[in-house]
């Protein structure tokens, strides 16, 4: 993994803070079926940070609390991770960064919550090869 360049970091969380932003950009980029079981108008920007020290170099994020239409809790993640690369690993990359946070949530002796995260990172265009990953969501910097 590249080490995340500091001015990446500043640039998203920047732009993603802004809970009117974050909104509209979950409202365009989340899949529909995910979208409509969120309730974009509880979402919350929350303080702290899921990355432990092995995953730091590499990571940064953004957390956000958020409830379902039937009031669960979630969690949605923005991992920002700096590649120069498209990576048909970066979804699995992810994994760890779920676990910490459940294991820091079951330590802490918090309630679970959903853990979403929404990994940016360059995406495959047309002409190039590799399989995309389906099983966690993927977007590019094209919404900017």
């Amino acid at each position: 993994m590249e080490k995340l360049p500091q001015s990446h970091d500043k640039f998203f969380k920047y732009l993603l803070s802004d809970l009117e932003r974050a909104r509209e950009y979950l409202h365009a980029y989340l899949p529909e079926e995910l979208a409509k079981a969120l309730d974009l108008d509880t979402l919350q920007l929350e303080d702290g940070s899921f990355i432990d020290d092995a995953l730091r170099k590499s990571y940064s994020d953004l957390i956000f609390f958020i409830s379902t239409h039937n009031g669960k809790p979630a969690n949605l993640c923005f991992l920002i991770e700096h590649k120069s690369h498209p990576d048909d690993t970066a979804a699995f990359q992810a994994l760890p960064y779920i676990s910490s946070a459940m294991l820091r949530r079951a330590r802490n002796g918090e309630e679970q919550r959903l853990i979403i995260p929404i990994l940016f990172y360059p995406r495959l265009t047309t002409g190039q090869s590799g399989n995309k990953t389906p099983c966690l969501y993927q977007h590019d910097q094209a919404w900017l």
